[in-house]
């Protein structure tokens, strides 16, 4: 596309069209001329649809002069670059007319009488002006000046008369040339017009590919509130077409818009929730400020469940960068009768969105259970994040399951951060040890699930989320209820649905099975070739009560196959890692075995305390002022262990 390409000269006569041509040359530009003549004489709404049609070529800008000039002006959308006439094209012209004592009609458009009469005074030439205002007065403004005995007519539309017309009133006529200089100042303005409207069109074009691919709706308003812009969007939630509404006020598309208090204010309005042709909206109400005065106003709207989308999508990217539960029912190895009973409940459980709690001794495999759940459920393409309670202190852990604001406390992240529940959104989230989280986390988690909302530490706003609830706990929770360290509500909350995971020392005959798949895994781990192991070696496996679980049992593999690397391994390849295991359970008895002597001790001397205190309490008719002062205490610790032995 050639430059200049929108601009295009309209002669009215045939040498204008040589002479600009031979500036055109000279310049080195290539402008599209086009011949007017006279054709229209007579006729001016075919002369102005002829115009018109430049507009379908493309032209905005048009280089014509005198009345042409005026009537594009005045009845089409163009920008009109007027050809001047200077002092020196007149003065051409009117010389001859010094001293004559004749008189000067002067038939043409205002700008040009404007022009050329302060000359004519300036000469002493005597004139009549006889202004024209549309195409027809050309010929009743001749008549006229006929009539009132002018001696010659001047002007610059010489071709809209025929040699018949002027010689039947017996006339003269004397036509005013536009010189070279004013051609190439015509051109000169038309392209600093040019440059104008290349860098408007740029501006607009920027803008409306901002607000047509943005991915909110966007209405623009200006001070007098009528709708100058909008996107697909907006057509979208109004269903209406944009072409309906531009240049419509704005209460022609919708009252919920509060377009007067934003104007007149210039107070935003943000993350306001409006209902809007039964679609939900999240709307922002801004106001347009340049030089400090309001001169319009900018909408932004998205629909709910476009957000909630999103979120979605946003959830699914961070599940491709890590979120993502790698183990499925397959990867439960074992044939025994608990553990298939275990596998059928879990598949079962994994049909439903209700709350799993999941129990079991460390290392039983709860959150290979908890990743299979989620693999076989709706939510498996959405993410599964995993979080150990006992890892953290409750301060801390608030923050990882939550999130916080920027600067919510000493050390927090600039921007906040985002939290375990949030990223779990659509997905699952596994808390594992969950019987050792205090009571005031406890208490937050009991929110959690009851009302399926978050707020970020430092934070005001509430944040919904759709989450799956997976617990673990080595501990038993019944218990931990009963002496006052679990909430009992929260507890009911979570063993909705449950699982009991055995311990290894209970489902021995399925070492075997899950031996096989560890060493598999384990060459690939450790690049190794492990092709099997000694049946010796998985029945002296059997022999041990496993306190560590299958953990305990998998880092007793890694050993092994860090040992061997290739080939079967062999009983007397590794008999000393039995050896060091027999040595570490029989330390380990020995262990238990003086605890629980501690423990008969200290409950053989508490048991005397509290025969002593209960003596001395009838001995004292039950008064405790007497009784702390028989045993030689204050009457605050006689409360305290009297307490305790109930």
């Amino acid at each position: 596309m050639k430059r200049w390409n929108n601009i295009i000269i309209l002669c009215t006569y045939e040498n204008l069209i040589t002479m600009y041509k031979k500036v055109l040359h000279e310049m080195d530009i290539d402008i599209d001329i086009a011949y007017i003549g006279n054709k229209y004489r007579m006729d001016m709404t075919k002369l102005l649809n002829h115009i018109n049609n430049f507009k379908d070529l493309g032209k905005d800008i048009i280089i014509t002069r005198g009345f042409l000039a005026q009537l594009i002006k005045e009845n089409l959308d163009f920008k009109v670059i007027e050809i001047s006439i200077t002092g020196i094209d007149i003065l051409k012209n009117l010389c001859k007319y010094i001293n004559k004592n004749l008189v000067l009609g002067i038939v043409e458009c205002k700008s040009f009488i404007d022009t050329i009469k302060p000359i004519a005074d300036l000469l002493q030439i005597e004139t009549k002006s006889y202004i024209v205002n549309n195409i027809y007065d050309f010929d009743l403004c001749i008549n006229r000046a006929i009539k009132e005995n002018v001696d010659v007519i001047i002007g610059g539309a010489r071709k809209y008369y025929d040699e018949e017309f002027l010689n039947k009133y017996n006339i003269n006529y004397e036509f005013v040339e536009s010189s070279e200089f004013s051609l190439r100042n015509s051109l000169e303005n038309a392209f600093q017009i040019y440059d104008l409207l290349y860098e408007e069109k740029k501006r607009k074009e920027y803008m409306q590919n901002i607000v047509g691919f943005s991915t909110e709706g966007i209405i623009a308003f200006d001070e007098n509130k009528n709708i100058i812009e909008l996107n697909y969007i907006i057509e979208d939630i109004y269903n209406i077409n944009r072409k309906d509404v531009i240049g419509k006020y704005y209460l022609h598309l919708d009252s919920n818009i509060e377009l007067d208090e934003i104007i007149k204010t210039g107070k935003s309005k943000l993350s306001l929730i409006k209902e809007i042709n039964n679609n939900r909206v999240l709307m922002n109400q801004i106001p347009l400020i340049i030089d400090d005065n309001i001169v319009g106003a900018i909408i932004t709207m998205k629909k709910i469940e476009t957000i909630q989308e999103d979120e979605k999508k946003i959830r699914t990217q961070l599940n491709k960068k890590g979120l993502k539960a790698k183990y499925t029912m397959s990867d439960i190895k074992g044939n025994s009768l608990i553990i298939k009973e275990q596998k059928k409940l879990a598949s079962i459980y994994s049909k439903s969105d209700s709350t799993v709690l999941i129990l079991g001794e460390s290392g039983t495999g709860k959150e290979i259970f908890a990743q299979a759940i989620h693999n076989n459920s709706k939510r498996k393409n959405n993410p599964f994040v995993a979080i150990n309670c006992s890892s953290y202190q409750s301060s801390i852990l608030d923050s990882e399951l939550f999130g916080y604001v920027e600067g919510a406390f000493t050390g927090a992240k600039k921007g906040g951060k985002i939290g375990m529940f949030e990223l779990a959104h659509t997905g699952t989230i596994f808390l594992d040890e969950i019987g050792d989280m205090d009571y005031t986390m406890q208490s937050r988690l009991l929110r959690v699930i009851q009302e399926r909302e978050i707020m970020r530490l430092g934070d005001d706003k509430v944040i919904s989320i759709d989450v799956r609830i997976i617990a673990a706990t080595n501990k038993n929770l019944y218990k931990e209820v009963e002496n006052g360290n679990f909430r009992e509500d929260l507890y009911y909350r979570l063993n909705i649905l449950n699982l009991y995971l055995p311990p290894l020392r209970a489902r021995k005959d399925d070492i075997e099975d899950i031996v096989a798949i560890s060493i598999k895994n384990l060459n690939k781990k450790l690049h190794c070739n492990v092709l099997g192991i000694e049946n010796k070696i998985i029945e002296k496996m059997k022999t041990y009560d496993w306190k560590g679980n299958i953990r305990e049992l998998n880092n007793i593999l890694e050993k092994m196959v860090s040992i061997v690397q290739y080939g079967k391994i062999c009983y007397n390849q590794i008999s000393f890692i039995f050896d060091e295991i027999d040595y570490l359970q029989e330390s380990l008895k020995q262990e238990i075995s003086k605890n629980k002597k501690d423990i008969i001790y200290q409950k053989t001397l508490k048991e005397a305390e509290i025969i002593l205190i209960e003596n001395a309490l009838k001995e004292n008719n039950y008064n405790k002022s007497k009784t702390a002062d028989r045993l030689g205490i204050d009457r605050t610790t006689l409360n305290r262990k009297l307490s305790k032995s109930n």
